[in-house]
């Protein structure tokens, strides 16, 4: 009596082992899955505007100390040449030029001022033209990372969706799903189905062929018996069965690389796990539990796996699967590590216009009468005085 007590308890504990023994890996595929739903949430932006703002202003504190032959036709570059007509040219630059003189409507004033000071003019219109010609390369750094950030939603969404449904697809398809589990979910005669995309391995995990599989998936959900993948209609059931059995993610939780890389670190830590007490197959490449046998051919309840041997091996092409979702972290990765830099670079620029603005507003802020007096001083100056400050100068710099 004992003995059989002990038997049908080992019984009754092997059972409900099946019922739920593949509750770890069917909720790294669901977390897959659930990306599906969250793809809008992706949230990387970078807006250009204030940069493009900042370095325009420094055009125009650089025209305020240009020569009026530069404000009029750019220095002769707007000048017809070899029958050439540069009218609409010559417009754009008077319409820019004209804004230079342009009042604010709020104060009534002028937002720039043209420096007028001789003595001052020279060193100040060096040091803006620098400045400004910084900017300009620092800005040209700037518009390349935000290159990196353009698209980045619908580029990532893409691959996502590759990875869940097959490369270009946006929903499941049964495409050339074979007629047996055995030929969709193990890696005999090299087929190629093993390895492309989550859905088809939804299909793996909790179907089976022959009669209705162990109540596997979500605590008993399962998608039930699937004698023929290959037909549209049973297997895309079966599929939304299983989907809607899947624990859901908050659906506004942001969508970011970290949690895919982590998905996918999870995925790869459960190759495997549930092999232990097999021993003719390559069990390390087995995800979920084989049949005894070592298949993965959802017969007799058991064997409701994926068996990735073929593009696991070495020289294998991967999970094309997997390689999808992996590019779609790298893209966000590349892109949240380009908005990060772009704006340490808008700050750059940002700097730029403050020393520039400091530059300018003392320039323009100096009395008339010293800068009259300063160049009369310098008119006034004998040989030897201007020599002396000649001197001088050179002895500051090399000193």
């Amino acid at each position: 009596m004992r003995m059989e007590f002990i038997a049908t308890l080992a019984l009754a504990s092997a059972v409900q082992a099946a019922v739920n023994d593949n509750a770890a890996e069917f909720r790294v595929f669901c977390d897959v899955l659930g990306m599906d739903a969250r793809v809008d949430t992706i949230s990387i932006t970078l807006e250009g505007a204030k940069a493009t703002e900042v370095l325009e202003e420094l055009g125009y504190l650089n025209l305020t100390t240009a020569p009026d032959d530069c404000l009029k036709g750019k220095n002769g570059e707007l000048v017809n040449k070899q029958g050439g007509d540069k009218k609409t040219e010559r417009q754009e630059w008077e319409g820019h030029v004209k804004k230079l003189t342009e009042k604010d409507k709020t104060t009534g004033k002028a937002k720039y001022t043209r420096i007028t000071s001789t003595m001052r003019k020279t060193g100040v219109a060096a040091a803006i033209a620098q400045a400004y010609s910084k900017a300009i390369i620092i800005k040209q750094e700037f518009n390349d990372l935000a290159a990196q950030v353009t698209d980045v939603k619908a580029k990532a969404t893409q691959q996502i969706k590759s990875a869940l449904y097959g490369d270009g697809k946006t929903s499941f398809d049964k495409g050339d799903l074979k007629s047996t589990p055995a030929n969709d979910c193990q890696h005999e005669n090299h087929n190629r189905n093993t390895g492309k995309c989550v859905a088809w391995y939804f299909l793996c995990l909790c179907t089976a062929s022959d009669t209705d599989g162990a109540t596997r998936c979500a605590h008993g959900a399962s998608g039930g018996q699937l004698a023929n993948p290959s037909s549209l209609e049973t297997s895309k059931t079966a599929f939304d069965t299983i989907k809607n059995s899947c624990p859901e993610r908050p659906p506004d939780k942001v969508l970011a690389a970290d949690e895919i890389f982590g998905t996918i670190s999870s995925f790869e830590s459960l190759l495997g796990k549930q092999t232990s007490s097999q021993v003719s197959a390559p069990n390390h490449y087995i995800f979920v539990k084989p049949h005894t046998s070592g298949a993965c051919d959802a017969s007799s309840n058991q064997g409701m796996c994926v068996n990735y041997k073929t593009q696991l091996s070495k020289g294998g092409s991967g999970l094309r699967w997997l390689n999808n979702i992996a590019a779609a972290a790298e893209t966000l990765r590349s892109a949240e590590k380009a908005a990060q830099e772009a704006k340490a670079t808008e700050a750059k620029v940002t700097a730029i216009q403050t020393a520039v603005w400091a530059l300018y507003d003392e320039s323009v802020s100096e009395p008339a009468e010293v800068q009259e007096n300063r160049q009369l001083v310098h008119k006034q100056a004998g040989p030897r005085e201007k020599r002396n400050r000649r001197n001088l100068r050179k002895e500051k710099t090399s000193g």
